[in-house]
């Protein structure tokens, strides 16, 4: 047998029942791949340490009962979680479609509806936090006409970490999305705000863009180079929600008079209904946006 026989017949087992087809995303130690005879269905492979993925312990903490519009994991016990002793874990997962930026600009208050609900259950049942709400992260079940929250690799429990106490990158990711310097973004706050600016990008009334969002991007990748300063790029962010649609501006008002950057305790159901309220009853001018996307 030769060496691509011997990694065939290993893949073979390490995956019994489900066999491999095309490989639609590598990066780091992430792999995803569709699936023979089961078109519907993906597998996300993972070559690392259990206890240091989030993603694959909010997976287990939810695959018995998940979040309202999380991502669904193959019903199978048996099948759709597994262990290789290589440190491989895997899991089967419902193949969704990614919807186009237009398609969320047009359909953003469903989009709002459907993040919120699933947020509620992140931090009510399971008292965890997404901590990356964008709409890269959007998926759509055309079947059910329903938005999907993806990706759980940042999902964690609340923490009480400053935003200006960890690196660069993660710094000023945050503080795009309204993370502020001396409080923790590791939050339930961080979260709800988090899908307010996500509604601030996809209701934007300006065909100019959010002017903020490409110096908080140079600022991430090149922190060395000169370019606008903290506060500089704050006053940016405060001018583009001071223009920003009722319903973002309603939403981060909500949540700053009633979640605190630090608790321990999740928002009650009835500011969730508060803030659904916010979304059925204040329309926004809807557009094409034209930010970038980070």
């Amino acid at each position: 047998m030769d060496n691509q026989d011997q990694e065939n017949q290993s893949d073979a087992d390490i995956y019994k029942p489900w066999q491999r087809a095309t490989a639609i995303y590598c990066r780091g130690n992430t792999e995803i791949y569709t699936l023979k005879d089961y078109p519907d269905w993906l597998m996300k492979v993972y070559y690392t340490d259990i206890s240091a993925n989030l993603e694959i312990n909010f997976i287990q903490l939810t695959v018995e009962e998940p979040c309202r519009n999380q991502v669904q994991i193959y019903s199978d016990p048996s099948c759709r979680f597994a262990i290789h002793d290589s440190c491989c874990y895997w899991y089967i997962m419902r193949k969704y479609t990614a919807p186009s930026l237009k398609q969320l600009d047009t359909n953003w208050q469903q989009v709002g509806l459907h993040v919120l609900q699933f947020l509620e259950d992140v931090h009510r049942k399971y008292r965890r936090v997404h901590m990356d709400i964008k709409s890269t992260n959007i998926l759509y079940e055309s079947e059910r006409n329903r938005y999907i929250v993806s990706d759980y690799g940042l999902c964690e429990s609340p923490s009480t970490i400053l935003t200006r106490e960890v690196n660069t990158d993660f710094r000023y990711y945050y503080y795009r999305f309204g993370a502020e310097p001396d409080q923790p973004f590791v939050s339930y706050r961080m979260d709800l705000t988090m899908l307010a600016y996500l509604l601030l990008d996809l209701t934007w009334p300006s065909a100019e863009g959010l002017g903020f969002d490409a110096a908080f991007i140079r600022r991430r990748n090149n922190p060395r180079e000169r370019t606008p300063s903290e506060s500089a790029m704050f006053a940016m962010r405060d001018a583009a929600i001071a223009k920003a649609s009722p319903v973002v501006r309603s939403l981060l008002a909500a949540i700053d008079r009633a979640v605190p950057w630090v608790t321990d305790e999740p928002p009650s159901a009835s500011f969730y209904g508060e803030l659904t309220d916010i979304l059925l009853s204040v329309s926004a001018p809807v557009s094409v946006s034209t930010s970038a996307s980070i």
